[in-house]
């Protein structure tokens, strides 16, 4: 699901896309986006001149919406190798750039404006997760998945800048205990020391839990995990990229 104000788009597992105006609670428009057998898995959204762009993914194939109007029609479809796994919507500026990462450890850029592959990188043996990018920054895409490493990847060029991993390798970080009295859980914090790896690393010499999903703020990252827990990861400017600590 995503949320453009008023409109809530949600993905849906017969291949279309259902908008709900948030205002009269009312579904407004359903979308053809794939075929029946085809689910929506991500979305991406954008607001333009009072038209709503609408990215979904599904499959190995992106459909792009022209717009939420009587004349509604599709405008483009992307198509990679493999299975998409997330979208990252990017028009900053004069760019309209699409972000795609696949369950086969690929990412891939797209200029929208003329559906032309901009470049493609191969970032992990396993699946990429989630990806997003700072608000109206057009340099850096950051980019989390099976593997565990946060990887900050030049949005122009898709080269890898930098890989952050945990220093002691994959450790496992109960986010609960019980409570010393009464019923429930209190929450449990341990801070840990992140590293940063070359470009050129091995891209599974260092273990670390999945990361399943990810938000970028200005001076965090924000991650989830499959066990139960969530890091904070914070960073610096540098002059090429983001060095985290």
């Amino acid at each position: 699901m995503r949320y453009c104000d008023p409109e809530a788009v949600v993905g849906c597992a017969d291949g279309t896309t259902r908008v709900f105006d948030m205002y009269s609670s009312q579904c407004s428009r359903i979308l053809r986006m794939h075929d029946s057998e085809v689910p929506v898995t991500c979305l991406g959204l954008r607001d333009e001149d009072s038209r709503l762009l609408i990215l979904a993914a599904g499959g190995s194939s992106i459909t792009m919406s022209s717009g939420l109007l009587p004349d509604h029609e599709l405008a483009a479809k992307l198509h990679v190798a493999g299975e998409i796994r997330t979208l990252s919507y990017h028009p900053c500026g004069d760019d309209r750039t699409v972000f795609a990462g696949s369950r086969d450890g690929y990412v891939y850029g797209w200029d929208l404006r003329t559906c032309r592959l901009l470049w493609e990188t191969k970032v992990s043996w396993g699946a990429v997760c989630s990806m997003q990018h700072r608000r109206n920054d057009s340099s850096t895409l950051v980019v989390g998945g099976a593997d565990g490493m946060l990887r900050l990847l030049d949005q122009n060029t898709g080269e890898v800048i930098t890989k952050i991993v945990l220093d002691t390798g994959y450790c496992v970080l109960p986010s609960t205990s019980p409570a010393s009295s009464g019923g429930g859980y209190q929450n449990r914090v341990q801070r840990l020391r992140g590293r940063r790896c070359s470009p050129d690393a091995p891209i599974d010499s260092v273990p670390s839990p999945p990361i399943t999903c990810l938000a970028v703020g200005m001076k965090k990252v924000i991650t989830t995990h499959s066990r139960d827990y969530i890091r904070s990861w914070e960073f610096n400017e540098a002059s090429r990229g983001h060095s985290f600590c």
